[in-house]
């Protein structure tokens, strides 16, 4: 047995043996000469009765058989073309089969010896060369798919011969169904099997791709309906550095749906949504046609998990529109959905108030810890609430397109005297992580944010159409953002943050590094804030030692939440987005907050008007860090005084239940003394008694004898 993992399915129905092809060629061909003859024959019998008839009638009598022997002489040539195609088919066949001995006996055997010798013969050779097995699978695989794929050429060129050759007769019913061609649909899904791979490349997604635009409608829906995981799971975007360069990037995708007939276009929508519903370059209408037939696919599937299923009921009750304040009611779509990420097994999605697909101005909304599309409604709200302060032709996108890190209990009441570090148990409590504190979600869902953002503009750009691109980040969503603008292919006009967690500065240690195109003032138009009552941002930045883009030397354009600068609006007091309580708390996105007002005039391009400060007051004021701290050093000295009154009242006790015990055992004792002493007195009277009785009886005695002599 090998020691390489082939697939060999495309080759499954190559015939071993060719001599019963070539036999039922002659057949056919020896039949159709047959019937020519004994038409032939018939038509010299048949008129050797026309001198039994006069007039018109011996003509139709001699004309009548002239149409039966044309219709022989040209079955006499499909059957011979039939014969020359059959026999070129069998002879590629030999040919196939010879390959495919060649590559059993001589090129697999001739790899392992390579893998074996060079390669596997030590433990230095396997460390050295760690993916030489894999990359000599490769090479067999490849050159086994050329035998598969001259396999299907042949087939094809035959089927194609077969089609050509015309029906002799109207009334003569066809044999052979022209409509799907099952190997090509076994190529299809071991192309799906390939892209879905671990370790896929680009080409392997490509080839995918390319296969199925030359799959008929008909085949399409065979491939589909034969092969159900192909309709809700598609290949993922190839991640190549840099991210846009992966397949399908937009322009692909643009280029591979224009290809595409009509009844094509709407047999994968219908059959495969997930991959049109996720592929750039495709118009997001389709794309949201697509994916909310995906959507409907997986809703009530029992093979889905209870969570998964609660985050599918949110994506789609986010997409029911709502009016913006004027009244108008808004369309919403859903431009991406993976039922399940590979990674984190959860939903991703993204949805869009407006139509992006006209829209001039569009902002992208990244969020942070403890985001996904289980609160869908409530990102879309955040999304919504950006929508309605906005003006113009306008669209905001809640991108879910990434796994966030789970959000910490760290809440200051296990401080103990510094901000916790990465690793330490104060950030961990049952299902809680530190992945707050690490960038491993961020530069994985930077990368996924550039894929999406460089596809949006292809596809926009093939319409030759492409509008202003916004991106606004909160908290962690400031992290995974940061990643992805210095990955991106094509700048963005502006880049937001709000409540960061902080920036890595291996990634950006300045404003200047990100993707981002310049402003009036020749800087880079990045801009951020930060809530001087907000403890969650300094934490995650303190705690993972990122950067904070709100601090002067970062040159970020800086904008107050606090009350500073021209732009009117509430204090912001807390890290979250928006105030679900409403009872008082202001969010970075709630309505009417000063942060809110602000993004908005930014976002609809007036940022020249806001008055910027230097840094944000939590960065320049360390009075207020250490506020923070001994504010966490309180509830911790809280707990525990709590806990020692606690502790102090059961030792009290238990002192008093000893103090108690030792009294009943003195008690006891004493009263077990009392008993032996008594019980020795009581002996010691009865002695005596008894001395006393002696006594008495030998004076009794004494006194009779004298008495009585």
């Amino acid at each position: 047995m090998s020691i390489f993992s082939i697939d060999t399915s495309g080759l499954k129905n190559l015939p071993a043996d060719t001599e019963g092809i070539r036999t039922a060629a002659r057949a056919v061909k020896s039949a159709g000469q047959t019937i020519e003859d004994e038409t032939t024959s018939a038509k010299t019998t048949w008129n050797g009765i026309r001198p039994l008839y006069e007039g018109p009638g011996e003509q139709a009598l001699a004309t009548s058989m002239a149409p039966a022997v044309l219709d022989a002489g040209e079955l006499v040539e499909s059957t011979t073309s039939l014969k020359e195609a059959a026999f070129t088919l069998a002879d590629e066949i030999d040919d196939l089969n010879t390959r495919k001995g060649t590559f059993w006996d001589t090129t697999v055997p001739d790899q392992e010896s390579n893998y074996n010798d060079n390669y596997a013969d030590s433990a230095a050779s396997r460390r050295q060369y760690p993916h030489a097995k894999a990359t000599l699978q490769q090479e067999l695989q490849r050159d086994f798919d050329a035998i598969t794929e001259d396999w299907e050429t042949a087939q094809t060129t035959f089927n194609s011969t077969v089609d050509g050759i015309a029906r002799i007769s109207s009334d003569t019913p066809a044999h052979f169904d022209y409509g799907t061609n099952s190997t090509r649909i076994d190529r299809a899904a071991r192309l799906y099997r390939v892209a879905m791979g671990e370790g896929a490349t680009a080409e392997d997604v490509e080839a995918y791709y390319a296969y199925l635009g030359k799959l008929s409608d008909q085949e399409i829906e065979a491939f589909a309906a034969t092969h159900p995981d192909s309709r809700t799971a598609p290949p993922p975007v190839s991640a190549e550095p840099p991210a846009g360069d992966g397949y399908p990037a937009g322009k692909h995708g643009a280029d591979w749906w224009d290809s595409l007939s009509t009844e094509q276009q709407a047999a994968l929508t219908a059959m495969l949504p997930a991959l049109v519903g996720n592929t750039n370059g495709v118009p997001y209408s389709d794309r949201n046609r697509a994916n909310v037939t995906t959507l409907k696919l997986v809703r009530n599937d029992p093979d889905y998990t209870a969570e998964q299923r609660e985050a599918f009921e949110s994506i789609a009750k986010s997409l029911h529109p709502e009016e913006d304040r004027d009244g108008n009611t808004v369309p919403r779509g859903l431009l991406h959905f993976i039922p399940v990420d590979p990674a984190s097994q959860r939903p991703l999605a993204s949805v869009a108030v407006g139509d992006v697909d006209t829209a001039d101005n569009v902002t992208f909304t990244v969020a942070g810890m403890g985001s996904g599309t289980n609160n869908m409604t409530g990102e879309v709200g955040n999304a919504q609430n950006l929508y309605d302060g906005l003006e113009g032709s306008r669209a905001v996108v809640s991108w879910i397109g990434y796994d966030s890190p789970d959000k910490p209990a760290w809440d200051g009441s296990n401080f103990n005297g510094s901000w916790p570090s990465l690793g330490s148990a104060a950030w961990e409590s049952g299902t809680n992580s530190t992945e707050v504190l690490r960038s491993d979600h961020a530069n994985t869902g930077g990368t996924q944010l550039a894929i999406f953002l460089d596809g949006f503009h292809e596809t926009r750009d093939h319409t030759g159409d492409v509008p202003t691109v916004n991106v606004g980040a909160h908290s962690y969503g400031t992290t995974t953002a940061a990643v992805g603008l210095t990955e991106t292919k094509y700048d963005v006009d502006r880049f937001v943050m709000y409540g960061s967690a902080g920036i890595d500065p291996s990634v950006a240690d300045h404003a200047s590094d990100f993707n981002v195109k310049e402003g009036s003032d020749g800087k880079a138009q990045v801009y951020a804030t930060l809530a001087y009552d907000d403890p969650w941002a300094p934490a995650g930045q303190i705690g993972s030692e990122r950067l904070s883009p709100t601090a002067e030397e970062f040159g970020a354009h800086v904008f107050s939440s606090d009350g500073e600068g021209n732009i009117d609006g509430q204090v912001g007091n807390i890290h979250y987005q928006d105030s679900s309580d409403g009872d008082g708390d202001w969010g970075y996105l709630e309505p009417d907050s000063q942060s809110y007002n602000t993004i908005d005039q930014i976002l609809s391009g007036e940022a020249d008007a806001v008055e910027y400060i230097d840094e944000a007051r939590q960065d320049s004021d360390p009075k207020r860090v250490y506020e923070l701290m001994q504010d966490a050093i309180d509830a911790k000295n809280t707990t525990i005084e709590v806990k020692e009154d606690v502790v102090e009242w059961f030792g009290d006790r238990k002192d008093d239940a000893v103090e108690a015990k030792d009294a009943v055992v003195d008690w006891t004792g004493d009263r077990k003394d009392d008993v032996v002493d008594f019980a020795g007195e009581a002996k010691d009277e009865v002695v005596d008694r008894a001395d006393d009785a002696r006594d008495a009886a030998g004076d009794a005695w004494d006194w009779a004898k004298d008495k009585f002599p």
